[in-house]
């Protein structure tokens, strides 16, 4: 039975990859700049940029307090992990899902969901996103649907993203018309 899951997996997998390469354009190599139709350049994703917990400009807070960041999310707490269930944020070009928060004086770990039980994106309509990344450590329980409809969307950093436990990857990139870098190294 297990085997049969792993296989599964590993098919689903590669049929995701094979999709994101010949649908999308999307193509797992390094980067220099993105330039848009338009003549206008995206801001290259920083390799040498340093893996810190918390975004740079937040201070930790202190016992009884909660990250700033989390205000931007429907979340849920698990014993140790901050579960994002859905962006409520602005609407904003680069969207960075940081390793940790703090919540009530506790540091998590984060564990990002694709699409709910309910049908509910992670990333609503967001007309403005054109990067997502996410810090190294970083988990995912499923990747459903996870940057469906994102027209805006140019380039996703998954190379922080522990999907180890992922099952699903189903939609993923669904309409992502104007996706062109996926950075998929490291992954599980």
């Amino acid at each position: 039975m297990k085997k049969k899951c792993i296989i599964r997996t590993i098919i689903s997998f590669s049929a995701f990859v094979l999709c994101l390469l010949l649908q999308a354009n999307v193509y797992a190599e390094g980067i220099d700049n993105v330039t848009e139709d338009e003549g206008a350049t995206l801001e290259a994703i920083d390799e040498t940029e340093s893996e810190t917990s918390l975004s740079e400009n937040e201070i930790v807070p202190e016992a009884g307090e909660t990250s700033e960041w989390l205000q931007n999310y429907e979340y849920e707490i698990s014993d140790n992990d901050i579960i994002l269930l859905r962006y409520i944020g602005a609407d904003v070009e680069e969207l960075v899902v940081p390793a940790k928060a703090v919540h009530d004086g506790k540091e998590y770990g984060i564990v990002i969901k694709g699409m709910g039980e309910a049908g509910v994106s992670f990333l609503p309509q967001y007309n403005s996103i054109k990067v997502f990344r996410v810090e190294n450590g970083v988990r995912a329980t499923s990747l459903k649907s996870l940057f469906s409809r994102q027209s805006e969307l140019r380039i996703v950093d998954l190379r922080g993203l522990d999907t180890s436990g992922v099952e699903d990857m189903s939609g993923m990139f669904y309409a992502c018309t104007k996706l062109r870098k996926v950075y998929l190294q490291g992954l599980d």
